[in-house]
């Protein structure tokens, strides 16, 4: 009865878990090189995410959902997309290099 119990349980918690939908991250720059003082668009494709956290390289980060940014300095910079779904339960991230000349 002990197993039966335990299946059960395990068996629920699958069920429950895999109901979930987990955020798929997904991002492209309007350009992957740039000028200094150049403002770069990112358009976010990210599929069941609740929220955004992008961090731009440069010690700048947005919440926005498709932000822009203007980077004031040479550098290769990498972008960071963190999606949350719903509830705070998973995070994804996606990364892009992006070049400042």
């Amino acid at each position: 009865m002990k197993f039966i119990s335990t299946l059960f349980i395990l068996l629920l918690a699958v069920a429950i878990f895999s109901c979930r939908k987990l955020a798929l991250v997904a991002f492209e720059p309007s350009t992957f090189t740039l000028g200094v003082g150049d403002t770069v668009f990112f358009t976010n494709s990210s599929k069941n995410a609740a929220t955004y956290l992008w961090e731009f390289g440069d010690g700048t980060e947005s919440e926005e959902e498709s932000p822009y940014h203007t980077y004031d300095t040479l550098g290769v910079f990498t972008v960071k997309l963190t999606a949350i779904s719903e509830g705070g339960g998973a995070k994804h991230t996606r990364t892009e290099d992006l070049i400042v000349e």
